[in-house]
């Protein structure tokens, strides 16, 4: 956009410098936004002989003020929606740091900070074999509980002299 001696585009204008200038720095703070909210992100790893991909697990972000509903969805070997024998089991790795309270029927469960920061993780457990025997599967989630956004100011006095 910056017009040089080398730019053969007669069309470069210090207006289109400041659109596009300003066009980024919304973008930028869209992003900022977004990063201030709950997320979860998906990296895949992808093998360079068979060309399939593979998830990498990473945390969820919580603030230490919020919850969240987690929900779990059940399928077969080729990704075909699937069912348990029974309500899955959720549980917290630290109930002092994280709450799990399933649903009724146990497909999901609202997720919540108590207040110190840490990692904790949320599992779930089911069993995948209808009828007799039990065949158990089972997912994890690790949640970053991070300080929310300041609140307030306190002013500690020192010890007089």
């Amino acid at each position: 956009m910056r017009h040089n001696s080398n730019c053969h585009d007669h069309h470069c204008d210090p207006c289109d410098e400041r659109m596009w200038r300003h066009e980024v720095l919304e973008t930028l703070h869209e992003i900022r936004d977004l990063l201030r909210q709950p997320y979860s992100l998906q990296f895949w790893v992808v093998d360079p002989i068979t060309n399939k991909r593979s998830k990498i697990e990473m945390a969820f972000t919580l603030t230490d003020i919020q919850q969240v509903t987690l929900a779990i969805t059940v399928v077969d070997a080729r990704g075909n929606p699937a069912v348990l024998d029974g309500a899955p089991v959720w549980t917290s790795s630290d109930a002092a740091l994280l709450t799990v309270v399933p649903s009724e029927d146990g497909l999901s469960c609202v997720c919540t900070a108590v207040g110190p920061l840490g990692v904790a993780q949320v599992s779930v457990t089911g069993d995948a074999a209808i009828g007799e025997g039990v065949r158990e599967l089972f997912g994890v989630l690790d949640i970053d509980i991070v300080a929310s956004e300041a609140l307030n100011i306190t002013i500690v006095p020192g010890v007089p002299v």
